[in-house]
């Protein structure tokens, strides 16, 4: 949906071969692309296909009944309403100990014709299954195979193989990745430097770790920004005929599971406190992002929230981020080993007022004007400790945190920056201070792909000679009592 750019998807070959413990096979993606890095990088490439070929033609409704189910209906005589479902999913069953207090639609929603349905997916996850199932196949008849079934010592000892990549990955830069960030305005070493990064995105692996929220600092009463919202419920799902495979089809759930009950998502933590040299602020908080654990995996417990309108649909895909604005003080971060000397941000600088509500009836930064006592300190910290953050002016159902709300509607303007804007950041307790006004702000803000806006902080090689611990704060002031302009850290790169 952000336009057919190769340039992007050379910069995430390059990283995902140089990041890690292990250079990957790189599968799918521009076909120019992956020559380019098996050519020049010596890099394992390959692509698949859709799996059309072969199958049978379905044509008329009681025919398709003969065809196996993972074929039926993908190449149709004609277009009929019999040939033509693609989505098979519902929002709710009813069950004895969960009600739920939000009224469930029938189906999810994004039901649209761009979106292939769930036998393009069935298909496409099958014929990757395949190309893995041959592989370990051909690495375990290698095996029987070996005399005494002793491998030779290049079968097993793959550093040097690597290591050959990555040499060619880091020297050679005649590739659309320098190109792509040259005109991003950002580092270099996004192409050839493994990069650190956090975000609230979801879905992502180990959310607790991979979050924003890991790295940010507690203020003064130990809150850290995190989903307040809960899950309605939890454990698996009640049986849905929906997911069920016809009798006598091929289950492949099934035969993976092999009669072995669902890993339950982890318990999560809070995060402790760490020393810190900028006062951390009180108004900043998370937004966009569901409840529950989003890992992406099959069985994780996603966006369960009381709001929800379709607690079964598990979809963990939302843009989330770090909400803030003119009031909401500081947001301090520690970016461990840091040694190439490059920060860059994920700023989304086209919220709207009032989705920061832990800031809504506040008249400075951190509510600490003129016009404050000792028992509006005591409500607003008793506030913040209950609900961490003021309680919230309204309930927003997963769905509006995706919709309108942050900003996806783009018959909506966000609101303008205000004359008085400053966007400000303080790395290493103040070896880097700067200040962008609302021109300076504009210049260093990236926009390279649709609501894609990157703003390089820090890009000094001669920074630190050691891998070191590095704080990160910043925050945006001026506009609280005009324009009421809010921001979504959403991301943070650091090598």
């Amino acid at each position: 949906t952000e336009g057919r750019d190769g340039r992007p998807i050379d910069l995430l070959f390059r990283q995902s071969m140089v990041s890690g413990n292990r250079v990957p096979f790189l599968m799918g993606g521009t076909f120019g692309h992956l020559k380019e890095m098996h050519d020049k990088m010596d890099a394992d490439v390959g692509q698949y296909g859709e799996a059309i070929e072969g199958l049978p033609e379905c044509t008329s409704e009681e025919q398709s009944e003969t065809v196996p189910f993972a074929a039926r209906c993908i190449i149709c005589k004609e277009k009929a309403e019999w040939c033509g479902q693609k989505f098979r999913a519902n929002c709710w069953i009813p069950r004895d100990d969960v009600t739920p207090p939000t009224r469930q639609d029938a189906h999810p929603g994004s039901q649209v014709s761009w979106h292939p349905g769930f036998r393009w997916h069935q298909r496409i996850g099958r014929t990757l299954a395949f190309m893995v199932l041959r592989a370990l196949k051909e690495a375990l008849t290698r095996w029987k195979s070996a005399e005494n079934f002793a491998l030779p010592d290049d079968a097993w000892h793959v550093h040097e193989y690597y290591e050959n990549i990555r040499q060619k990955i880091r020297t050679n830069e005649d590739t659309d990745c320098f190109q792509y960030v040259k005109e991003g305005g950002l580092p270099k070493a996004f192409c050839t430097t493994p990069i650190n990064a956090r975000t609230e995105f979801t879905p992502r692996a180990n959310p607790e770790k991979s979050g924003l929220h890991s790295i940010v600092v507690p203020n003064e009463l130990g809150y850290v920004p995190h989903v307040t919202k809960k899950n309605l419920y939890s454990g698996p799902d009640v049986y849905n005929n929906f997911t069920d495979v016809p009798k006598g089809e091929i289950d492949v759930l099934a035969i993976v599971s092999n009669g072995r009950p669902p890993i339950p998502p982890p318990v999560v933590e809070q995060g402790r406190r760490l020393g810190m040299t900028t006062t951390p602020g009180l108004g900043n908080m998370i937004l966009g992002e569901p409840s529950g654990y989003c890992d992406g995996t099959w069985n994780a417990e996603c966006g369960r929230s009381e709001s929800s309108n379709c607690l079964l649909s598990a979809h963990n895909d939302a843009r989330g981020g770090i909400g803030f604005d003119s009031y909401s003080g500081w947001l301090v971060m520690k970016l461990p080993k840091l040694k190439e000397g490059v920060i860059v941000t994920k700023i989304e600088s086209w919220h709207f007022p009032g989705e920061i509500t832990m800031t809504a009836d506040w008249k400075s930064i951190n509510n600490r004007g003129d016009g404050d006592n000792e028992e509006n300190e005591k409500k607003k910290k008793r506030s913040l400790m209950e609900n961490g953050g003021p309680v919230l002016a309204e309930e927003l159902s997963d769905s509006d945190w995706n919709g309108t709300i942050i900003g996806r509607d783009l018959k909506l303007q966000p609101p303008e920056f205000c004359n008085a804007f400053r966007f400000e950041f303080v790395i290493d307790g103040g070896v880097i201070h700067q200040s962008w006004d609302k021109t300076e702000f504009e210049k260093q803000n990236h926009v390279l792909q649709r609501v894609v806006e990157l703003q390089t902080l820090m890009d000094d090689p001669n920074f630190t000679s050691e891998p070191k611990d590095v704080e990160l704060a910043l925050r945006m002031t001026g506009c609280g009592d005009s324009t009421h302009k809010t921001f979504s850290l959403t991301h943070v790169y650091w090598a």
